[in-house]
């Protein structure tokens, strides 16, 4: 029993590891750029920036998606 809970309690800390990586990432990846753009009065372009590659990202999620369903 007790190594049951020894196993959860670990796979609990590594869900957390997991998304505290993940959060770094994120603001690494958008708080800092929007940050910094803001500052230089460009935040026109991080906004202009993250509209392209969301919709880029959709077009190949799309694009994906209709080459794997397609009989």
């Amino acid at each position: 029993m007790n190594v049951l809970k020894d196993f959860k309690s670990r796979g609990l800390l590594a869900g957390l590891v997991v998304f505290v990586i993940l959060l770094i990432a994120f603001i690494g990846r958008f708080y800092i750029p929007m940050v910094w753009l803001s500052s230089v009065n460009y935040i026109s372009v991080f906004w202009k920036i993250l509209i392209t590659q969301l919709g880029v990202g959709i077009f190949f999620a799309a694009l994906f998606l209709f080459s794997v369903l397609s009989p």
